[in-house]
């Protein structure tokens, strides 16, 4: 079985999937449809296009949307913590990344045009290349979706590279709060207030964030030791830690249990040091809300008990 934590935040679905065995699949695993807000008549008999899921009413969220044309059906798994994301993928059997490249390679047009429309829907800017081949090499319809195709995921890439920027602003302001760091001690002043752990996590466990926080103090009081030397600095909009990539990579997993539980606008960052016999220390929950920075190492120590009863037991482990 694959790793959970490899898996991506949207699922291209194998054909011959149905309708009745995703919701099966969500209802066994506790899932309940919610109101989509859109309703439209299904091209196919109970086959609709878009439906969505709560889990027991509540986060986390399954979305799902269904192109009849070619088949297509994508899972957004997003905000499911990766085990239970585990759970959905050995029920549903999701296609492999790589089954998108050979789509955009084949000689049957509805192929292509699958791998297309695949390509823009799961955010795969890597494929821009087989896109463009696509396009260069068609005419008609296809053409024209290749086109269109090419235009989304270049913004999407131009605010790919947005994103890194501001990350790497961060970054380097980061760098200078580090250094400024002389003690333990000094992290104790960094602690969220109310208000803080209202802008960072879901308006669900947000309060209880905080009353936990108030009633265990400040978690720099925990702190031990600080790094000697800093030797890296990784920032992540907290967005980024639902899926594997560059950024959630460098990152705890227990930051990938709770994702979906965090605003995603805001940038957490991990770093790695020396500790001052020699050994490497590394640590995390610095990020920047409310005009100032807090530290709030860990989050998912303090989040997971409160969304245990929802989920079940995560190990927490790591």
């Amino acid at each position: 079985m694959m790793d959970p934590f490899l898996l991506p935040q949207t699922l291209i679905l194998p054909l011959g999937t149905l309708f009745a065995d995703i919701e099966a699949c969500l209802s066994d695993l506790g899932f309940s449809q919610a109101e989509s807000g859109v309703v439209t008549r299904p091209v196919l008999p109970g086959e609709p296009e878009l439906a969505r899921w709560r889990f027991r009413g509540g986060l986390p969220i399954v979305e799902y949307s269904f192109n009849p044309v070619v088949s297509l059906r994508l899972l957004e798994v997003a905000t499911v913590p990766p085990e239970l994301r585990g759970k959905i993928a050995e029920r549903l059997r999701p296609l492999p990344p790589e089954a998108v490249t050979v789509a955009l390679a084949s000689d049957d047009t509805r192929q292509q045009l699958f791998g297309v429309w695949a390509a823009v829907e799961t955010e795969r800017i890597d494929l821009i290349y087989e896109v463009t081949k696509v396009y260069e090499a068609s005419r008609g319809v296809l053409r024209e979706e290749a086109e269109a195709a090419l235009h989304r995921l270049g913004d999407r890439a131009n605010m790919r590279m947005e994103m890194l920027q501001a990350v790497q602003m961060i970054r380097e302001a980061a760098m200078d709060v580090l250094t400024s760091i002389r003690s333990p001690e000094s992290l104790v002043e960094l602690m969220p207030d109310e208000n803080d752990c209202a802008e960072l996590f879901d308006a669900s466990i947000a309060g209880k964030v905080f009353d936990a926080l108030d009633a265990q103090g400040a978690p720099g009081r925990r702190v031990q030791a600080l790094p000697s030397a800093l030797s890296d600095v990784s920032p992540a909009p907290a967005g980024a830690l639902r899926w594997p990539n560059e950024l959630s990579d460098r990152f705890p997993r227990g930051y990938r249990r709770i994702a979906g539980w965090m605003v995603p606008s805001r940038i957490w960052l991990a770093w790695t040091g020396r500790e001052p016999d020699g050994g490497v220390l590394r640590m995390d929950g610095l990020v920047f809300v409310n005009g100032r920075w807090v530290f709030l190492p860990k989050p998912w120590r303090l989040i997971e008990p409160m969304i245990a009863d929802r989920l079940g037991r995560m190990d927490a482990s790591n």
